[in-house]
C-alpha cells in the first residue's frame, strides 16, 4: 500500500514538473519506468534550430574533438569525448588547438567540455597499425582531390602529446583498438569507400557506443551529422551506414538531409 502510495505521489510530482516545463521531469519518468533513458551524440553540423534543452536533459552525451557544437543550441552537457589522435599538428588546425600550451584557467576557459567529460577516447589505434593502413592505402594509389599525399603526416600518433596538453586523467582515458577500427572500415567497405583513408572521428565514435552494453536499454539520438569535409573520409559510406542504422531503430538521425 505505502509503494502504491510513493508511486502515485511521484507520478504526480512528474506531471506538475512536466506542466512547468522542469528538466528533471524526464528524470522522473525514467525512474518510474515510463520512459528509457537517453543518449544523445552531437556532431559538428550546424543545428538547425535550438536542441540545448533536448541535449542537456539527456542521460548521456557525446560529443567529437574541439566540439564545435557547444553552447547556444547545443548546450553544454558532455559525459563523453571522442578525440582524433593522429595527423600533422603543423597541418591540421583542430590537433594545433589541443596542442597549444594553456594555464589550467585557460584551459578551463577555452575546452569548458573537458572538466564535465567522465570519459575520452582516442579513436585512432596505435601508430604502428594506423601508419600501416596508410601505408597499405596509399599502395593502393589512393589519392585525395588529385594530390598525392605525404606518406607519414597523417599517420603520425600524437595522443600521448594530447593526453598531457589537455590533462587528461588516465583512469579515464582511453583508445579504441585495431580490431575495433577494422571492424568499422569492413562494414563501410560494404557500400564502397572509394579513395577515402579512414573513417571519421564521429563515425567511429557512433560505432563505438552501439557496441557498448552499457548503453543497449538507451534511446539513441545523433545530430548534427552532415556527413561532409575531410576528403579523406568516405563521408557518403558513413551516411549510408547511419541510414541503415535508423531503419533500423538502432537510432535516431535528427537534423540531417
Amino acid at each position: 500500500m505505502r509503494s502504491k502510495a510513493r508511486s502515485v505521489r511521484a507520478r504526480t510530482l512528474y506531471c506538475r514538473m512536466k506542466s512547468r516545463g522542469c528538466l528533471l521531469a524526464r528524470k522522473v519518468q525514467v525512474a518510474l519506468g515510463l520512459r528509457r533513458k537517453r543518449l544523445v551524440i552531437v556532431a559538428s553540423a550546424p543545428l538547425q534550430r535550438d536542441f540545448s534543452r533536448f541535449i542537456d536533459s539527456a542521460d548521456c552525451v557525446v560529443r567529437f574533438n574541439n566540439c564545435k557544437n557547444y553552447g547556444r543550441q547545443a548546450g553544454t552537457r558532455t559525459d563523453i569525448l571522442y578525440l582524433n589522435n593522429t595527423g600533422d599538428p603543423d597541418v591540421q588546425r583542430t590537433l594545433r588547438f589541443f596542442l597549444k600550451p594553456r594555464t589550467p584557467a585557460q584551459l578551463e576557459a577555452e575546452l569548458p567540455y573537458r572538466s564535465s567529460a567522465r570519459a575520452f577516447y582516442f579513436v585512432r589505434p596505435p601508430a604502428h597499425y594506423f601508419q600501416a593502413l596508410m601505408q597499405d592505402r596509399l599502395d593502393q594509389g589512393v589519392q585525395l582531390a588529385g594530390q598525392e599525399l605525404p606518406r607519414h603526416s597523417h599517420g603520425r600518433d600524437i595522443a600521448a602529446e594530447v593526453a598531457v596538453s589537455l590533462r587528461l586523467p588516465a583512469d579515464r582515458t582511453h583508445r579504441l583498438s585495431a580490431q575495433f577500427h577494422d571492424s568499422v572500415i569492413g562494414k563501410l567497405e560494404e557500400f564502397g569507400i572509394g579513395d577515402a583513408l579512414f573513417p571519421s572521428t564521429g563515425m567511429l565514435g557512433v560505432e563505438h557506443i552501439l557496441s557498448c552494453e552499457d548503453f543497449a536499454g538507451y534511446d539513441i539520438v545523433a545530430l548534427g551529422f552532415g556527413f561532409s569535409g575531410w576528403e579523406g573520409h568516405p563521408w557518403e559510406a558513413e551516411r549510408q551506414l547511419m541510414q541503415r542504422y535508423a531503419r533500423e531503430g538502432r537510432l535516431s538521425l535528427l537534423g540531417t538531409d
